[in-house]
Order: C-alpha cells, then structure tokens, then sequence
C-alpha cells in the first residue's frame, strides 16, 4: 500500500516515561542520550524525533484556523504532529514545495491536502494559521506529500507539522530511526542500549 511514507528500514521507540513517572528533565536526558546512541550504529542514515508514529494509534486531532483571511472555509480539523525537522527525511515523506520549519519564526508544515483545502491553486508560504492553546499563530513555510497517520483504510489524513521547542514535553516523543543495514539487527543494538540507559523503562 502506499501510505505516503518509508517503511522499509524504519524503526522506532516505544516506551511511557510519562507512566513511569520520569520528570520532563529526565525524560528529555533519556531522549537525547537515545538519539545520540542511534546516530552512532552502523548503518543509520537518519534520527528524528515525533510526537506520533503513524499508523500507530494515540493521534491528535485539532481545528486549524485561518488567520485574518476571509473566505468560505476558515477552519478545518486535521492531525497534529510535533516532529524534528530530521523527520520528513527519516521517513522519507518528501516536500511538495517550500522548506523545513525556519527557527526563526513560528513556523509550521502543512500536508498536500490541508494546503488544498484551505488555498486551493494557491500557494500557501506566508499564510498564517492558529491552534488551540498555541499562544501565537504559525507561519505556513512548507508543503509535503500526504501520508497516511491514523487509519490505511481510509483516503490520507489532513495534517499540520509543527516543530520540537523547548517547551515541547520530552515524555510526549519518540525516537523513529532509519537505515540502510538490517533494521532487526538496529532494533536489537539500539534495544539493548536503551536499556542500559533506563533499566527501570520498559521498551517494546
């Protein structure tokens, strides 16, 4: 099936250091050290960070409104997802126009069929955009390929990208890996340090 996305030599995470109690220090510690053991295994060609993994459950819907643009449609509900900006690259979704988040600004990427619905034969790069319980609204930088993140069994998902900040809970992310050697053999070696680094954490 095409979901939009590489599976083929991806792997990820999966542990609740927020059921375990990890204060966010800790968890962010933990996730770093993570990220830094997996770049270190042969074979790895890329390391990112997401708030959701697609197609595994937990997704976050949210209403995307436009900002000061008048028009017949002015919001929109779509999928939420806090990403690095290694992450369209880890799993090989490619960019349909624009760029990755500008640190610069606030910033945010949008799917193919957001930018559709809301600019249709339009580009959207500059347009301002606003979710509930973000203090500012987020500047469109990016557009990339639809990609399936809830469901296979249904047309792909309208989704909003916004960055990893430093407010971003650590507890919330997961580390998704790619590479090019064996991915059992990653999983295993990345396993086995991931334990060492949290002993008390169980990783699926």
């Amino acid at each position: 099936l095409d979901v939009g996305f590489r599976t083929a030599g991806v792997i990820y995470t999966e542990y609740d250091a927020r059921a375990a109690r990890y204060p966010p220090a800790r968890a962010a510690q933990l996730t770093a050290a993570l990220i830094e053991s997996a770049r270190s295994i042969p074979g790895v060609t890329s390391v990112a960070l997401t708030s959701h993994v697609p197609l595994h459950g937990g997704v976050r819907w949210s209403a995307v409104r436009l900002v000061d643009e008048p028009g017949p449609l002015t919001q929109q509900h779509a999928i939420v997802s806090i990403v690095s900006p290694e992450y369209f690259a880890t799993l090989g979704i490619p960019f349909v126009s624009g760029r990755s988040f500008d640190p610069g600004i606030p910033s945010a990427i949008i799917s193919e069929g957001l930018a559709r619905r809301f600019w249709p034969g339009h580009v959207p790069h500059g347009k301002a955009v606003s979710l509930p319980g973000l203090d500012v609204p987020r500047t469109i930088v990016g557009v990339v390929r639809d990609a399936a993140n809830a469901a296979i069994w249904r047309d792909k998902e309208l989704a909003i990208y916004l960055p990893v900040e430093p407010s971003t809970d650590p507890r919330d992310l997961q580390v998704v890996v790619h590479t090019s050697g064996d991915p059992a053999l990653v999983n295993r070696v990345l396993a086995g340090r991931a334990a060492v680094l949290a002993p008390d954490l169980r990783f699926a």
